[in-house]
């Protein structure tokens, strides 16, 4: 698990880290963080793929909250929490869809009433997400949400429920990194969320109305994967 604190400043960034690494032996888990004292820093590091980020509103050049919309346009889901001086800025973090608000100094049990609400959201799968460049930049794209990837000469096009977006690539490299679980290729084209397959006849493979053709060579390992993934 990955987290970003950025914050102007030093001392409060310390402290946010010294609660971190409390939290983390008391829990007994692992956690890496990055510190960072300006938003458009943060946002060229962005990435790192974090799951859990800390946002100091009052912040030069780009304020916290402008740098959570930037935030948001990659990544709908990622947990924010807000820190502050003033309780009146919490109540713009709403437009961001922020997690939580930390009312400066920040306790320890603050913080830990913060990231257990950021953990539980993680366990409900809000973290599970694939990372793609495209032409506007970068967005992150939720397993849950993912229907299935094309491939095309050099280029994968990613299908979710009502958008379409595109990136260099191969299956091979895709395959790597998604759960072989859950995503298999049902021919040489098309790697298939299996959760959104309603089921599996003769050659084809059903979204509802729409389907895919699965080829004779991954017939017999996409049905096997299909029976195991539906129980």
């Amino acid at each position: 698990m990955k987290v970003a604190l950025v914050d102007d400043s030093l001392e409060d960034l310390n402290l946010l880290k010294d609660h971190l690494i409390s939290y983390c032996k008391e829990k007994d888990i692992k956690m890496d963080v990055d510190c960072y004292n300006r938003g458009l820093t943060f946002l060229d590091n962005i990435k790192n793929k974090y799951d859990v980020v800390f946002f100091d509103i009052d912040m030069p050049v780009l304020n916290g909250l402008d740098t959570a919309k930037r935030l948001r346009l990659i990544d709908e889901r990622i947990p924010i929490i807000f820190t502050t001086n003033l309780a009146s800025m919490a109540i713009n973090g709403y437009e961001v869809n922020a997690l939580d608000f930390l009312i400066k100094p920040i306790s320890y049990s603050q913080f830990c009433i913060a990231l257990d609400k950021a953990l539980s959201n993680l366990q409900k799968g809000f973290s599970k997400r694939l990372l793609i460049k495209i032409k506007q930049g970068l967005k992150a794209i939720p397993y849950d949400e993912l229907k299935f990837v094309e491939v095309r000469k050099h280029d994968l096009i990613f299908y979710t429920s009502d958008s379409e977006y595109q990136t260099r690539g191969t299956l091979k490299d895709l395959e790597a990194i998604l759960p072989k679980e859950r995503f298999c290729k049902c021919n040489s084209c098309y790697l298939v969320n299996l959760s959104y397959v309603t089921k599996v006849l003769d050659d084809r493979v059903y979204f509802g109305n729409d389907y895919l053709t699965m080829s004779r060579g991954k017939k017999k390992t996409f049905v096997e994967a299909f029976i195991n993934y539906v129980g």
